[in-house]
């Protein structure tokens, strides 16, 4: 396919472009993308291979969304160098990993909570969790979020918004917002953390068992500091990711451009009380009582003192009949502490 013209939602260009035609009191009307036009004449969209475009006008780029996935961009000499860098390249420009080349590929190095961290015994040195095609990266989620914003028309983007009911009909999806605003979808595909209304209405009806979260038999308390004061606390240990190992303790520890870290304490499976909360306050002394062990190296206390006493509890979801309902699809993530990798 050569070229696509101009795409029927032409307001969804860039908005200097946008700007400039609405500015000179110019309008532009587009009946039918080329796609439409295209299916409308009985062509099959899956059996174009390529979309070739001469250049990046946009009265010649049209829309290629409107095209399957599978269906190829082929663009010229001096594209990429003008009109890139992606996602990845700006990625990459704001994201943290572990030091040194040798730890690149290391997911997590473990040690032990005990004084020395585990320094004289045999294993020391060969502790590292690591793929020779993983590379330990992350950002934080703000910044990953207005890189990942800047590819979509801003008025569809929309944050502080928590979904609290779903509705199909044979057309689409209604969702309502805790706000009372709704809005109408195709399909819905929710990740909507470790409480999630997408996960409810996929499963009650035939798995209701299987909504809940089920606590995990441990709780956290978590800190971000800044990466100076870890670094006077732990030394080179901050260079790599790490989890630390103990009797019914556990830290773990990654670097964004701060040192983030979470100290989780094992509790009863019953051990958690509060029916509608993941999160519990507590005392200062009560948080510091969780990790007075004599055996469990002084540093660790040093990093619990910089943490809100607050637990996080550990939540799971041990069984998932099925993760989708005809529109609605469940694609669950793991983003802060309630949610353990089970939730996945």
């Amino acid at each position: 396919m050569f070229d696509l013209g101009v795409r029927k939602d032409w307001e969804n260009s860039p908005e200097a472009f946008v700007a400039g035609i609405k500015d000179s009191g110019g309008c532009i009307s587009v009946d039918k993308d080329v796609a439409t036009l295209l299916r409308e004449r009985g062509q099959d969209l899956g059996e174009i291979g390529a979309i070739i475009w001469s250049h990046w006008h946009f009265d010649h780029a049209g829309d290629p969304q409107t095209f399957p996935t599978a269906t190829d961009l082929i663009v010229g000499p001096g594209f990429k160098a003008n009109i890139m860098p992606g996602f990845r390249a700006l990625y990459e420009k704001v994201c943290v990993g572990n030091k040194g080349e040798d730890a690149q590929s290391t997911f997590f190095e473990v040690m032990l909570l005990e004084e020395g961290f585990g320094r004289g015994q045999p294993w020391h040195g060969r502790s590292r969790w690591s793929h020779p095609d993983y590379v330990r990266k992350s950002a934080h989620r703000k910044t990953l979020f207005d890189i990942m914003t800047g590819f979509i028309p801003i008025e569809n983007v929309k944050f502080d918004k928590r979904l609290t009911h779903v509705e199909q009909r044979p057309a689409g999806v209604t969702l309502t917002f805790s706000d009372g605003t709704t809005a109408e979808a195709a399909i819905l595909a929710g990740a909507d953390g470790i409480r999630s209304t997408t996960r409810e209405h996929i499963l009650k009806d035939l798995y209701p068992s299987q909504v809940a979260p089920v606590y995990a038999g441990a709780y956290c308390y978590r800190a971000v500091i800044p990466m100076p004061e870890a670094y006077e606390i732990l030394g080179d240990l901050t260079d790599v990711a790490k989890l630390y190992f103990g009797p019914k303790r556990g830290v773990a520890s990654i670097v964004r451009q701060e040192f983030n870290y979470l100290l989780c304490v094992a509790d009863s499976d019953e051990g958690w009380k509060l029916k509608d909360a993941v999160t519990e306050r507590t005392t200062h002394e009560a948080m510091m009582a969780d990790f007075e062990d004599p055996g469990i190296d002084e540093s660790f206390r040093k990093l619990l003192q910089r943490a809100k006493p607050v637990k996080w509890g550990l939540f799971h979801h041990l069984h998932t009949a099925t993760y989708f309902r005809d529109r609605v699809v469940l694609i669950q993530w793991v983003s802060y502490p309630p949610e353990t990798s089970q939730g996945d």
